[in-house]
């Protein structure tokens, strides 16, 4: 099923329409607020209108270059959904603008 999903982040708003289940269909998405264990912001949103819950989540914004296991790369907003399992649904409908900050931000990750 298709829903509208609302991504809020430095004070823009984006909106993608992605398929609501993920992982080969064993999870579905639902909506987070991502915020930073190292600064308390909260620094982006990912959302459902028709959501009654935002569910925070520990991941870093940047203001560090700390990381973990589970949230590799800093400033991302591909939330893990269990230790390597990637919202890979938000992922495809992200718009160009969002994925190439996504690609910027894991190739800088990575070296």
């Amino acid at each position: 099923m298709l829903r509208r999903q609302q991504i809020m982040l430095n004070d823009r708003l984006w909106q993608v329409d992605r398929w609501f289940s993920f992982a080969d269909s064993h999870k579905v998405a639902v909506s987070h607020c991502l915020v930073c264990p190292a600064c308390g912001r909260t620094w982006a949103t990912l959302s459902f209108p028709d959501d009654r819950l935002i569910w925070p989540v520990a991941a870093f914004c940047g203001c560090t270059q700390d990381a973990d296991d589970w949230r590799p790369v800093p400033g991302s907003i591909l939330v893990e959904e269990g230790y390597g399992e990637v919202d890979d649904q938000l992922l495809w409908s992200l718009p160009e603008e969002l994925l190439r900050r996504e690609f910027n931000l894991h190739i800088k990750a990575l070296t």
